[in-house]
C-alpha cells in the first residue's frame, strides 16, 4: 500500500512539475521590430536629337541665274548656308562640342595665268588681290552664328591659344572655309546641370561676291574646271610646276560632328 500511495505521489508531483514548467515558460519574452522598404527607379533622360537642314550647296541659285547640269555648284553672285540643330532636354549635365573632317575649298594661287590661241588674243589675268599671307586666293567668304535658347548655356573656348572664338548668337566672318570650321571646332557648349533644354543651332553661310574681289582669279577657276585649253602655266611659278599640282581647287566640301556628352 505504501509503495502505490508512493507512486501516486510521485505522479502528482511530475504532473505539478510539468504545469508549473509550461506557465513559467510561457512568460517568457524577446523584443522583436520588423519593417519592409521597397526601392525603385528609372534611367535619367538623355533624349538627344541632332539633324542638319538642307544641303547649303544647290544646283540652282538666285532665280535660276546659276543652273549646272545638276552637279551642286558655287559661282560669284551665289550663296547658301545651312543650319544643325541639337534638341532635347537631358535629366544629367552635358557638353556639346564639335569636330571637322574632308575639308576642301576653292581657291587659286597667286600669279599670272596667260591664254593663248590660234589667231586668237586671249588677255592674261593676274591674281594679286585679296590674296591673304597664304598666297592662295579664296574667293568664298564664311559666316557662323552659333546659339542656344537656353540663357544658362555657357559658351567655352577650348584652346585659348587659338585667336577665332564663336560668342554666342552673333554672325562672326571668316575668310575661309578652315578658319570658319577650325573656330567651330574651339567651340563647346556646356549645359551645368540636368534638365537643360540644349535648343541649340549652328549656322554656316557663304557667299561669293559678284564684284569687289577678284574677277580675274573668279576667271580663271571658271576657266579651270571648265577645262578651257587655252589657259597656260602662270608666269612666275617654280620650274616644272603646273597647274595640276595643288596649284589650285575647284571644290568645296566638309563634313561636320556634333557631340553630346554627359559631363556627371
Amino acid at each position: 500500500m505504501k509503495k502505490n500511495k508512493s507512486l501516486r505521489l510521485a505522479s502528482v508531483l511530475l504532473m505539478l512539475c510539468l504545469i508549473t514548467t509550461c506557465a513559467v515558460s510561457g512568460t517568457f519574452a524577446k523584443y522583436t521590430t520588423s519593417a519592409t522598404a521597397t526601392e525603385n527607379a528609372r534611367v535619367a533622360k538623355w533624349g538627344i536629337e541632332m539633324e542638319a537642314g538642307a544641303s547649303a550647296f544647290s544646283d540652282t541659285y538666285n532665280a535660276d541665274k546659276v543652273k549646272s547640269n545638276g552637279d551642286k555648284v558655287v559661282a560669284p553672285n551665289s550663296n547658301g548656308s545651312n543650319t544643325y540643330e541639337v534638341s532635347g532636354t537631358p535629366e544629367v549635365a552635358y557638353e556639346i562640342t564639335f569636330d571637322y573632317d574632308d575639308l576642301q575649298e576653292v581657291y587659286l594661287n597667286a600669279g599670272t595665268y596667260n591664254y593663248s590661241g590660234t589667231n586668237v588674243t586671249y588677255e592674261s589675268k593676274e591674281v594679286t588681290e585679296n590674296v591673304p599671307a597664304t598666297g592662295k586666293y579664296y574667293p568664298i567668304k564664311y559666316t557662323v552664328t552659333l546659339k542656344s535658347t537656353n540663357a544658362s548655356a555657357k559658351y567655352v573656348q577650348v584652346d585659348a591659344l587659338v585667336d577665332e572664338y564663336i560668342s554666342d548668337a552673333s554672325a562672326k566672318p571668316f575668310n575661309t572655309l578652315k578658319d570658319a570650321l577650325d573656330a567651330v571646332k574651339n567651340t563647346k557648349i556646356v549645359y551645368e546641370k540636368g534638365s537643360m533644354e540644349a535648343g541649340l543651332t549652328l549656322t554656316i553661310a557663304w557667299s561669293w561676291a559678284f564684284d569687289g574681289q577678284d574677277d580675274e582669279g573668279d576667271t580663271v577657276l571658271g576657266d579651270l574646271i571648265a577645262g578651257n585649253t587655252a589657259l597656260q602655266k602662270p608666269t612666275g611659278f617654280d620650274e616644272g610646276m603646273d597647274l595640276a599640282n595643288n596649284e589650285y581647287n575647284l571644290h568645296v566640301a566638309y563634313t561636320l560632328k556634333m557631340t553630346a556628352t554627359q559631363i556627371n
